[in-house]
């Protein structure tokens, strides 16, 4: 008879395993989301960080581009460039050789309406908005880079910008009822009279703006009534104005704004892209009118809801088509707005700065002191 025999170790009994209950699976939770709390921050701030610096490297590369074309043409770019009912190129066209466009801008001069109606211009069946021009695009503007019929006031399709020429002071007027319902904006008119007629001597507006040697009037040509350094040539001019030179700059190019953000989504008229407004239209895309006068970061984001529909009880001075406070300078980076000055430089200005320093950098002939800023 056999007998098995079955022999038992000694030592601790094998260990059933288990998961984490469910307190601790919260608490790991909690962790986890505490530390992307603490993260993201740093991360959304590391990330605009990158896109300030891409702007400013924008207008440093504007900025050189202006005093390349100097140095080329013996002149600056026109601001603005309307005249007898035309609409020439002026300076994001003229700047396209300078900022490795050259092919584009020698394709746009092929076209027969590149000195008379740029808004027709186009390259190999395209218009012009239809080229995307990185260097005129924040990568921090909410807008994007291109306006579409879902994000047009009007409808409207091209790459937009985000950089515009600087008029310096000019007047600003207070804009007309667009429709019934739509309450103008009339609050510049007040604007005016603090900046500019609220001299000691109780001056009108034109008697200030030229004793404080604001007007360009005695360099370029009676009767131009903006004060920054480039030539802006109206549609209602008689003449046309010369181009801007660096020897009429008589305070500095170091001491005068040239070039400033803007912020798409909050003016109408940029919507309409870089190159121009909609064909045979008399204006452009915010070249040359942008202006000291508007407070910086003044917001203008209130819309109408359609394009001939009322806003009855809008803030019209809040609009973003009214005509006058969207024709400030404006930036997605908090706190202020970059420029270009004369020299190339890149500067940050803050919100809160004096609006008389304002204005002295935005002439270019005041012979004002301008100090710290």
């Amino acid at each position: 008879m056999n007998h098995h025999f079955q022999l038992q170790t000694a030592g601790p009994s094998p260990r059933v395993a288990r998961g984490f209950t469910l307190v601790e699976l919260l608490v790991v939770i909690a962790i986890i989301g505490t530390l992307v709390g603490l993260l993201l921050p740093a991360v959304q701030a590391a990330r605009e960080s990158g896109r300030r610096a891409v702007c400013q490297s924008n207008l440093k590369q504007i900025g050189l581009a202006l005093l390349n074309h100097h140095d080329a043409k013996k002149c600056f770019p026109y601001g603005t460039n309307w005249f007898g009912g035309q609409v020439g190129p002026y300076m994001k066209h003229a700047l396209l050789p300078y900022i490795e466009e050259d092919k584009l801008y020698a394709q746009m001069m092929g076209d027969s309406n590149f000195n008379s109606q740029i808004a027709w211009v186009t390259v190999n069946g395209r218009g012009l908005g239809e080229f995307r021009i990185n260097a005129y695009l924040c990568p921090s503007d909410p807008y994007g880079p291109r306006s579409s019929p879902g994000n047009s006031l009007q409808g409207h399709t091209a790459f937009v910008a985000n950089y515009a020429a600087s008029a310096g002071g000019r007047k600003v007027a207070a804009s007309a009822d667009w429709s019934p319902g739509w309450q103008a904006c009339k609050c510049v008119s007040n604007w005016g009279a603090t900046y500019f007629e609220g001299s000691p001597t109780g001056a009108s507006w034109p008697n200030t703006f030229q004793a404080f040697g604001l007007y360009k009037k005695d360099v370029w040509a009676q009767g131009m009534t903006s004060n920054g350094p480039f030539t802006v040539t109206d549609h209602g001019d008689r003449i046309r104005w010369p181009a801007s030179k660096i020897s009429l700059i008589t305070d500095g190019l170091s001491k005068t704004i040239f070039v400033g953000e803007l912020l798409v989504s909050q003016r109408e008229n940029s919507e309409q892209g870089w190159h121009t407004t909609a064909p045979g239209a008399g204006w452009n895309n915010g070249d040359g009118e942008i202006t000291t006068v508007i407070p910086l970061n003044y917001a203008t984001r209130e819309r109408r809801p359609g394009r001939n529909l009322d806003f009855a009880g809008a803030d019209g001075c809040a609009a973003n088509c009214n005509y006058t406070t969207n024709n400030g300078f404006k930036s997605a980076h908090q706190g202020g707005v970059t420029f270009a000055m004369g020299d190339g430089a890149v500067r940050f200005i803050a919100d809160e700065i004096d609006m008389w320093t304002l204005q002295r950098l935005g002439a270019c002939t005041d012979g004002q002191n301008i100090g710290e800023y």
